[in-house]
């Protein structure tokens, strides 16, 4: 997958997901559907090579109300995905100076 073309790279969680929300806001269902199938895909590559993540795990990074180090670095490196995904599908780009863009 490839990676997101962002202008200047963040390194806070909260405009990762800010990024993300933006880009899903103007993705229909059926392309929403798309990056799913992908990550998932994703997701199963990862788990040939490397092994399964406890979902209980992943979900508590997702629930948390602050992260470690380690744990901010996975979910950035997370929503780089979702957002390289969104993209890809979608064929929307992001500056952080203008927003989503088609």
């Amino acid at each position: 997958m490839a990676k997101p073309e962002i202008m200047s790279e963040p390194t806070d969680l909260r405009t990762y997901m800010q990024i993300a929300d933006e880009l899903i806001a103007r993705t229909s269902k059926e392309e929403l559907a798309d990056v799913a199938r992908l990550l998932a895909i994703n997701l199963g590559y990862y788990y040939e090579r490397y092994g399964e993540v406890p979902q209980n795990t992943l979900m508590e990074m997702v629930r948390a109300e602050t992260l470690s180090q380690e744990q901010s670095g996975v979910s950035i490196a997370g929503m780089k995905n979702l957002i390289a995904a969104v993209m890809e599908v979608t064929g929307l780009h992001y500056s952080l100076d203008d927003g989503p863009a088609a």
